[in-house]
Formats: C-alpha cells, structure tokens, sequence
C-alpha cells in the first residue's frame, strides 16, 4: 500500500494537468492502489488495485480550481460485475461515473466528471466484489481547468492576462457585477494599431 501526505492539494489555475503515475502517485493518495508496469502508449507505470487486499481500494485527489475543471483518463479493464466487480468515481460525495466493465484495451474514458468550483475530492474508488481480481489499469489522467472573469477583482490579475496599453477595469458599463474590462473610446489608436487584452492558454497537457 502506497500512501502520500493527506495534505496534498492540486491547485489549477488556467493549464492543464497530466498524472502519469511514471514518477509515483504525486498529487493522488492512494489507498490500496499500486503503480504498475505497462501503461498507456508505450509508457512503463499506470495505477492498479492491489490484488492482495481485496475489499474497497481508492484513490483521491483533492483539487482547487477557480471555475470548475473537466478530467478524461485511459483505462485497459476486465472487471467482471457478475461478482460485484467494479470501479467508480466520485465527486464530493456524489457518483459521476461509473467504469465500464471491459475494455478492448487501452481506452480513452471521456467525460468521466467534472470537478465543483473551489475545492473537490474525487475518489476513484475500486470494489473487489466477490471474487475480483483487480485486473483494471488507470493512466493518462488529464485534468482540464474551466476559468471565466467578470473582473470582480477591479484588476487584470484574476488570470494571467497579457494588457496592451488603453486597456482598463473600472466600473463605468459592466454587463454583470460591479465591473468590466474595456477599452475607452477617447484613447486614441492609429489606423491599423491594435491594442489586445490576450490570454495565453496552454492547450497541451
């Protein structure tokens, strides 16, 4: 049994992120998981039930996000739910997914869940059943970060904008709240000048 420091806490802001399990659980506490060999495309660790203990085994991963965040996964199973086999997710408590029982192989599980604004624990939570055999691989978990701005803050440094001089946040004509971004009419541009408002956004996990 492998077991991280209970404190652990992902925290997203606008990028990605990508669990491999090549160097370990990392953010993820296991509870009855181990790293494995053979993951998915040709790299050599994925997450696996141990096989000894039988029982419920999870997995938890306590993320921080502004807005809310998507996460997809691989998987290679051969559970069988006759004996009460079977993996599922939780979000805070609640079921957002439950695993197929097979795969022809490695996978891609996608829209598995989505994690709650704020703070959310997601529990990959494997159950023996009966007569499990634990023959189910995670890998490749990409944790994707929802983010919007209504520019609450009275700044630009919610997210990490990129401001072009001109731009400015105040409280003249915001759509919703007590503020907006925009670009006053009377700062003049020269034919052709553009002045950009630019987020930078990491689109490979």
């Amino acid at each position: 049994m492998t077991n991280q420091p209970s404190d652990k806490v992902l925290r997203l802001t606008t990028d990605p992120f990508f669990i491999d399990f090549e160097d370990g659980f990392g953010f993820i506490v296991s509870d009855g998981w181990i790293i494995a060999d053979g993951g998915y495309n040709e790299s050599d660790k994925a997450a696996q039930p141990d096989f000894g203990l039988g029982g419920i085994v999870n997995m938890t991963l306590v993320v921080d996000t502004i807005d809310g965040a998507y996460f997809s996964m691989f998987m290679d199973s051969d559970m069988n739910p006759q004996t009460g086999e079977s993996l599922t997710i939780y979000n805070n408590g609640e079921t957002v997914f439950v695993f197929p029982a097979t795969t022809d192989g490695w996978q891609e599980v996608q829209g598995p869940g989505f994690v709650d604004p704020g703070r959310s624990t997601v529990i990959w939570s494997y159950d023996y059943g009966t007569a499990g055999a634990g023959n189910i691989k995670i890998d490749a978990i990409t944790i994707t970060p929802y983010f919007s701005d209504g520019f609450e803050t009275g700044n630009f440094l919610q997210l990490p904008w990129i401001v072009d001089s001109g731009w400015v946040v105040d409280g003249s004509n915001p759509f919703k709240g007590d503020f907006s971004a925009h670009f006053p009419p009377n700062e003049g541009v020269a034919l052709l000048e553009s002045r950009n408002l630019t987020l930078p956004v990491t689109v490979d996990a």
